[in-house]
């Protein structure tokens, strides 16, 4: 045991002498997180949510190294690893079956790609990270099945972690003069994860106060504005387009018999929104941010190029990066010139940058062709693996659907997911939603905790007395 003591001493000893102290580090931590992470079914994904909003932001800012946001990788791969554990002795669940064959298929189509271009494994690996990474969060959450009250306590973890956003947005905008990069504690240049996932939150606090109208829910509603306010002091401007469709699919999702709950919630999310564009354009003088909604120029201006010559497909911002819609016209132009490529894609990774050099893809440069997830999954996936990935997302949802939930938090949350679904979906148009850690994990951890209570109600046979998401109820 001393013999083997010194050589993990000799070891980290030379990572460090060799200016590896990002590895070393990461090595220090990985007994005590795998101590944890094994303690429990539930602990994982604790620890994954705490990293999201802890290690990501100190990295980011450069108080710790990049390596050590791979404890992320490192816990999920643990979590897999003791589910296939579960899984050998019988004691493992699994998601539904609809989305086993769906994600089978995309294995074969990404496998199909990476042979016939000839991807290399470094690539691949990176690729598969960025897009399977939080799917396979899910398998291991599903066949781990942690107590409902546990997945409820996780919930609500996410809810106070989106609030705490709103004190170190304003700290940040305020105290650090820090400008549209203001991101809470998700890390540098994260502005557009904050508002999305906040904007998700947003779903299920609406969706949980379409099921408690007395006090409790109120006080959802109400908190909402102190929720989203770090919208209003970063510049992602494409958010306030998101807000009001994503809470529109809630409120359609949740509507009851009395219309009236449904005009005034309505409104009130109305007013809350026309107060964010007010406080935005106060806060962001280098653009006004209503002006940027009404002006048809400046909304396309952040997908192709506009001039006096009328609009290009190819155009590029100030630090020569692609737009976002000249993005997906570059990825298309390139796979469409082979039949198989256009639909099979370059293979996972090729296209997407890596933090390692050698892992970056083939097609991948200074002009950032993965910028958004749309032309990101499209260079390396094709036609065939874009549909694919969106038939996975809204089979998620449908299975929800089909649950039967008999508590009212779990209804409100189930509800919720459709505005989570919204975004994360229509969010391929304006970034990389897929490989983002935070909304990967608020999106895959609340379909796979609601699918394992659902089928835990659905299971003990009384399921048709209990209410369905919508708040009513069948009767036996």
């Amino acid at each position: 045991m001393l013999f083997l003591f010194g050589i993990a001493c000799l070891f980290t000893g030379n990572l460090i002498a060799t200016g590896q102290q990002g590895i070393a580090l990461l090595m220090a931590m990985a007994v005590p997180i795998a101590v944890v992470v094994l303690s429990s079914r539930i602990a994982p994904f604790y620890v994954i949510a705490i990293a999201l909003f802890s290690l990501n932001s100190l990295s980011g800012w450069g108080m710790l190294p990049q390596q050590v946001t791979w404890v992320i990788d490192f816990v999920i791969l643990l979590a897999v690893g003791k589910a296939l554990f579960l899984w050998q002795r019988g004691e493992a669940g699994l998601p539904p079956t609809s989305l086993n064959l769906v994600v089978l298929g995309l294995a074969v189509v990404g496998a199909i790609s990476v042979i016939v271009n000839g991807v290399a494994m470094p690539v691949v690996a990176a690729g598969v990270r960025h897009h399977f990474k939080y799917i396979l969060m899910l398998y291991a959450l599903c066949a781990l099945k942690p107590d409902p009250s546990a997945l409820r306590r996780l919930i609500w973890l996410l809810i106070g972690l989106a609030f705490l956003q709103t004190p170190v947005a304003v700290a940040q905008r305020v105290l650090l003069g820090i400008d549209d990069l203001v991101a809470g504690t998700l890390g540098y240049n994260a502005n557009q994860e904050l508002s999305l996932f906040l904007i998700g939150v947003a779903c299920v606090l609406v969706g949980l106060f379409l099921q408690r109208y007395k006090m409790q829910g109120k006080l959802y509603l109400m908190t909402m504005p102190l929720l989203l306010a770090p919208i209003a002091l970063n510049q992602a401007k494409a958010a306030f387009l998101y807000l009001p469709v994503a809470l529109g699919a809630v409120v359609v999702m949740g509507k009851r018999r009395r219309s009236w709950r449904a005009l005034g919630l309505v409104l009130f999310l109305t007013a809350m929104v026309a107060a964010l564009l007010f406080t935005a354009d106060r806060v962001i003088t280098r653009l006004q941010i209503s002006e940027f909604l009404t002006d048809t120029d400046a909304m396309l201006g952040e997908f192709v190029e506009t001039g006096d010559q009328g609009h290009s497909l190819i155009g590029y911002s100030k630090n020569g990066t692609f737009l976002r819609g000249s993005a997906v016209v570059y990825a298309h132009s390139e796979i469409v010139r082979s039949p198989v490529t256009a639909l099979i894609g370059v293979g996972p990774g090729n296209a997407s940058e890596s933090f390692f050099g050698g892992s970056s893809g083939e097609y991948w440069d200074n002009r950032e062709p993965d910028k958004i997830q749309l032309s990101k999954t499209l260079f390396e996936f094709g036609y065939l693996g874009l549909l694919l990935f969106l038939v996975l997302h809204f089979l998620c949802f449908g299975e929800v659907l089909r649950m039967r939930f008999d508590d009212s938090f779990w209804r409100g949350v189930a509800i919720g997911f459709a505005g989570i679904l919204v975004m994360y979906v229509l969010g391929i148009l304006y970034a990389p939603v897929w490989a983002s850690d935070v909304l990967g994990f608020l999106f895959w951890f609340t379909a796979g905790a609601l699918f394992l209570v659902g089928a835990r109600r659905n299971s003990t046979g009384r399921h048709k007395v209990y209410a369905t998401i919508r708040g009513g109820s069948e009767k036996p």
